[in-house]
């Protein structure tokens, strides 16, 4: 019998954001200095969901640099900078008290704009990065292809 193997990292969780209002999210280099985002921060991305996020100090920035939009506008991103990470940890979960206290209806009006952005940007950023890896293999190995 064949045995089908799905890798969960490329699913998207709608029924548990169904049943949330927002994402927390713990990037795989919390404590580090290097930028890389995972899947962790690309699916909040594509199902257009406002999240925290717990990584390297700058993430955030870093996210902005790429194109991204992050949610100053409803939070306080201030935690993003702090360089010692208890202390940006604890500021973030301030971030992530606060909103447990507010109409998140409210909040996401508020932010249409920036979730469509981000959504629309990861999308592009996934089918060039495939094209991209086509186009590498095609080239390194032309007579597979």
């Amino acid at each position: 019998a064949e045995k089908l193997v799905k890798n969960i990292s490329a699913f998207v969780p709608y029924e548990i954001y169904r049943r949330t209002n927002y994402s927390v999210v713990c990037e795989t280099l919390g404590t580090s200095d290097t930028f890389f985002f995972s899947e962790k921060t690309t699916k909040p991305l594509l199902a257009r969901r406002l999240f925290i996020m717990f990584g390297a100090v700058g993430f955030l920035a870093n996210l902005r640099n790429l194109g991204f939009e992050t949610f100053g506008k409803v939070i306080n991103e201030h935690y993003d900078s702090i360089e010692d990470h208890v202390t940006r940890f604890d500021h973030a979960f301030e971030q992530c008290q606060w909103l447990s206290e507010q109409d998140p209806r409210e909040i996401y009006s508020q932010i249409q704009g920036e979730l469509e952005h981000n959504c629309n940007l990861i999308q592009t950023l996934k089918d060039k990065t495939l094209k991209q890896m086509h186009n590498l293999l095609r080239t390194k190995i032309p007579k597979l292809i």
